[in-house]
């Protein structure tokens, strides 16, 4: 098919048979995109931020190539494309310019962008900071949270930056943004977890045939790629002889397979010796900690808990590594008493003199104003009353009238 903002044929009609005639794509359809190209590329000169770009082409309406809406990997390789600035690029070398292509933007302006790309890409792969990027999922929405720092907050006590691990919302990762968790509190309790379970003998051998099993698939899918890539050179040596449409045409079911061979591989675990996992397993993960060996560690996870998921918070401030659903078996509530449950049961059981707002928020975890705003209804129900001037909350009705649901 047609590049996007470049010339080439239109999208064939209804009933069209190979070997029929084609027409050229209209100058007014490419003049748009040329348009959204160059305007995308002064407005990252400019400062502004890619996410920000896909926001706004959605929200205005602009589609991407094949009609389908822009996301930031998409609109990143394509203002990242050779043939922007008029060049025809093989195997990374510049190898001349393109005919009858006339460039958007200049040699200049495509080598700074390509430079500006590569400046923001992260210089270490997913969990060499946050341990749990991309293992733990959203209980609500079901995506993937990721690990990210939070410079503005109070550093731990060990003076590192505060981080947490959040359900990110993107133009090109539909999260909910609304689940989140303190790093450092659920990085223990997983780690935890993960000595216990594999920790467990019974577990050796369905270890080590999950690993036999992923040895064997990960061999199959390297294999293929090599294929590929050979049929890909081949292709790609006969540009001059085919002219660049057709080999570009010939080329792009390969490059889509092998597109998801990679990631199908990136997916596949490292293989751990079964033995370790089952009899030595707190010793391995102890000597990967210190080494910062975050790709034992991630197997580690990822072997003992592959539906790692979390549980949406009871409030903004809720850090309870409860919330955690080791097997991914549901999203229900939390590992943990009802704090409404909770709340009704300290009040019903406090001493004459009453209890504090401070210990129904630290019985309960959550937030003051979750507290107060329970305790007003209640009051106003006429199921607790608060002393003045000490301001402690206690039951005139008894204990049986707290008992009931409200």
């Amino acid at each position: 098919g047609r590049a996007y903002a470049m010339p080439g044929w239109a999208p064939p009609p209804p009933g069209w048979q190979p070997g029929d005639p084609r027409t050229p794509e209209d100058p007014a359809v490419i003049a748009p995109e040329r348009a959204v190209i160059r305007d995308c590329y002064d407005r990252l000169f400019a400062g502004e931020t890619l996410s920000g770009l896909v926001w706004d082409l959605r929200a205005r309406g602009v589609t991407g190539p094949r009609g389908v809406p822009w996301a930031r990997n998409t609109l990143s390789r394509t203002l990242q494309r050779p043939a922007l600035a008029g060049l025809l690029v093989h195997k990374g070398k510049i190898m001349g310019a393109l005919v009858d292509v006339e460039p958007i933007v200049s040699r200049e302006e495509w080598e700074r962008m390509g430079g500006l790309f590569d400046s923001r890409r992260r210089g270490r792969p997913p969990g060499r900071t946050h341990l749990l990027t991309a293992l733990l999922r959203c209980g609500g929405c079901g995506k993937l949270l990721t690990g990210r720092p939070l410079r503005a907050q109070t550093p731990y006590l060990d003076g590192k930056p505060r981080r947490e691990y959040r359900c990110v919302r993107e133009p090109d990762r539909p999260g909910c943004g609304r689940n989140h968790i303190d790093a450092a509190t659920i990085e223990q309790a997983v780690a935890a977890a993960v000595k216990t379970r594999l920790g467990d003998p019974r577990r050796a051998d369905r270890i080590a045939a999950h690993a036999a099993e992923t040895d064997s698939r990960r061999g199959q899918i390297t294999a293929e790629i090599g294929r590929l890539n050979a049929s890909a050179d081949e292709l790609s040596e006969k540009t001059a002889e085919w002219g660049l449409p057709r080999v570009e045409k010939a080329m792009k079911p390969l490059l889509a397979r092998i597109d998801v061979l990679t990631t199908e591989l990136a997916g596949l675990e490292v293989p751990v010796s079964a033995g370790q996992a089952a009899t030595d397993v707190t010793r391995a993960w102890d000597e990967a900690q210190a080494a910062d060996d975050y790709d034992t560690m991630r197997e580690m996870i990822r072997r003992a808990f592959p539906n790692l998921t979390l549980r949406q918070p009871n409030a903004r401030t809720d850090n309870d590594p409860a919330r955690l659903d080791w097997d991914g078996t549901g999203t229900g509530p939390a590992l943990r008493p009802d704090p409404v449950a909770v709340l009704r049961e300290h009040l019903a059981t406090a001493p004459d003199s009453g209890v504090t707002g401070a210990d129904l928020i630290a019985a309960t975890r959550m937030s003051e104003s979750w507290v107060y705003d329970r305790l007003l209804r209640l009051q106003h129900a006429g199921l607790i009353r608060k002393s003045q001037p000490q301001g402690r909350w206690y039951p005139p009705a008894g204990a049986d009238a707290l008992a009931a649901p409200g």
